[in-house]
């Protein structure tokens, strides 16, 4: 119970098989705001759903603060001209947010390495069409 209400089960979305097919994540530059879209609307709600027994993930603080990891971990270090990225320097990127290693957490780590992930899936398609 929490206060006078039953906590509700949760999955937790890092133990899914399929999340990083399944979550997908959108940035906004205007907006300043990174949400989180789920392809399985079965989860869909229960990602983004504000009622009881939702995570929320797309909750005003979360949108905000992965808005701010990506300017200060991706645009800071890679720069915000996207066609100009090196493909070395978001491999080197990819490798240092994957290294748990470390010892300490990376905040946002998933939607980093996605988003990452994604643009170097995108360059691999280009490269292969020309």
């Amino acid at each position: 119970m929490k206060g006078n209400e039953p906590l509700h089960q949760i999955t937790n979305p890092a133990t899914w098989d399929d999340r990083d097919s399944e979550i997908l994540y959108q940035v906004a530059i205007q907006s300043e705001e990174v949400r989180v879209y789920c392809q399985n609307q079965d989860k869909e709600a229960e990602l983004t759903g504000d009622k009881a027994g939702c995570l929320n993930l797309n909750h005003d603080i979360l949108l905000r603060e992965r808005f701010t990891v990506y300017k200060n971990e991706v645009q800071k270090k890679l720069g915000r001209d996207e066609t100009a990225w090196n493909t070395r320097d978001v491999r080197n990127l990819i490798e240092y947010y994957a290294n748990s290693s470390d010892g300490h957490h990376k905040s946002f780590k998933d939607f980093i390495l996605w988003y990452l992930n994604n643009w170097l899936n995108k360059q691999q398609i280009t490269d292969d069409t020309l």
